[in-house]
């Protein structure tokens, strides 16, 4: 599967692209792990441009986007006290998931964070989707901490 990954210029072109991954993504996972409604994703989509501008990463596949990953290069984690990458989202349409899509995108993601000085990418994947914890630990991810009674954060050590 011939793939690029580009890092968008400007993601607000990006999305009605995005919704239709978003949802599409989602479509065989537990309800409370994502946005539901028009309002609600569009709502998410503004919160990612104001906090992940510069970090909107996309798979492209025969030029049609298939997935992305939203890193947000200027987070605070608490545990570590200091700065980190954090995924935010990654999303892979549903057709084209276990096609090494995922995996492109977050080594893309580690090395943009490496760029930047940044010594681990970090997440938060709901404690029950398994098929995601599972996906990350493959990647090198350590489990950490529950937060908001529904999630598990994710941490590695990239430099």
């Amino acid at each position: 599967m011939v793939l690029k990954i580009k890092r968008l210029r400007n993601p607000e072109v990006f999305k009605n692209k995005f919704k239709e991954i978003y949802l599409s993504a989602y479509e065989s996972v537990k309800n409370e792990y994502y946005e539901h409604t028009e309002e609600e994703i569009e709502d998410y989509f503004n919160w990612l441009v104001k906090h992940a501008y510069d970090g909107f990463l996309v798979a492209y596949y025969k030029n049609k986007p298939v997935g992305f990953l939203i890193l947000d290069l200027d987070w605070y984690d608490n545990k570590l006290r200091k700065k980190v990458a954090e995924i935010h989202e990654i999303c892979i349409k549903e057709k084209y998931k276990r096609k090494g899509i995922g995996k492109k995108l977050v080594k893309t993601a580690e090395k943009l964070a490496g760029k930047y000085g940044l010594n681990y990418i970090c997440g938060w994947v709901g404690k029950e989707n398994y098929g995601s914890m599972n996906f990350f630990k493959k990647l090198g991810f350590e489990e950490g901490e529950i937060g908001w009674n529904i999630w598990k954060r994710i941490r590695k050590k990239i430099n």
